[in-house]
This record gives C-alpha cells, structure tokens and sequence, in this order.
C-alpha cells in the first residue's frame, strides 16, 4: 500500500488592513456586506481571528442556492486552523434581503459553537447580512444599517 504526502498552504487572494477589532457585528457587517453585495446565493464566509480579535482572514467556505448552503465543520474551521485563529465568526448572506435567522440558522450556529469547543476556536458571533439589515447571533436582534 503506498501513503501520499500532502501539503496545505494559505493562498492570499487579497490584502485588507484591518484597523478595528472584530467585536462589534457592525465593523463585520461593513466589511462582509461589501464582500457580499449582490450575491444571488447564499454564502458563507468565515472571520478568522487572532486571540485580540483582530482579522486574520477572510474565506468564503460555502457557495449555495437561493435560500440553503451545504456546511460542513471541516469547510468552516480549515481556514481558521490553517490560519492558527483563536476564533471565528461565521457570516452568512439571506438573498431575499430579511436577515431574521431560520430554524437551521439556529441549529448550525449551536453546532458549530460545539465543534468549535472541541477544537479550542471560539464561535464569537454568527452574522447574517440582509438587505440595508443585518442580524447578530450574540446581540440576539436585527440591526438596520446606520447613514
């Protein structure tokens, strides 16, 4: 039986300075909705961040239909482990513009809170990009966007 050698490397498509800390949904929201805008899909990006909070990256980990995406822990935390983050925060778009959480929004967010407790890479918040609108599991409400 022969074993083949793998390799991972991060590819940096493109550079952002960040100067504010990830620990407000509003500086997530103005980054991911300019990354977002338009989309007809649903995606799914995941924050990685330092033990400060600080971005450390960007991945969009999930391309989907108009109302589902698949999700799988090993997507979601692969670049925050390739990227030694301490935590994540998970952002996802709604392309019928209401950012009010579905059901499965609720059961993924718990489960991805659960494996990322069993890897050591906190969840810190989970946000879901509307139109104008933007909803945030750790503020628990619907934020409407500010100008």
């Amino acid at each position: 039986m022969t074993a083949t050698r793998y390799t991972w490397k991060l590819v940096r498509d493109e550079s952002y300075k960040y100067f504010k800390k990830a620990d407000e949904p509003e500086v997530i929201y103005d980054i991911a909705s300019r990354i977002l805008e338009g989309e007809a899909q649903e995606n799914v990006l995941v924050f990685s961040l330092d033990t400060k909070l600080q971005i450390v990256g960007i991945s969009n980990v999930s391309r989907g239909l108009l109302n589902a995406t698949l999700l799988h822990a090993r997507e979601v935390f692969r670049p925050a482990i390739l990227a030694n983050a301490a935590a994540i925060i998970l952002v996802h778009n709604h392309p019928s513009g209401d950012p009010r959480p579905s059901i499965e929004d609720h059961k993924i967010t718990e489960r991805f809170e659960k494996d990322g407790d069993l890897l050591d890479i906190k969840v810190v918040d989970h946000v879901i990009i509307g139109e104008e609108s933007y909803y945030s599991f750790s503020a628990g409400r619907v934020f409407q966007k500010e100008g």
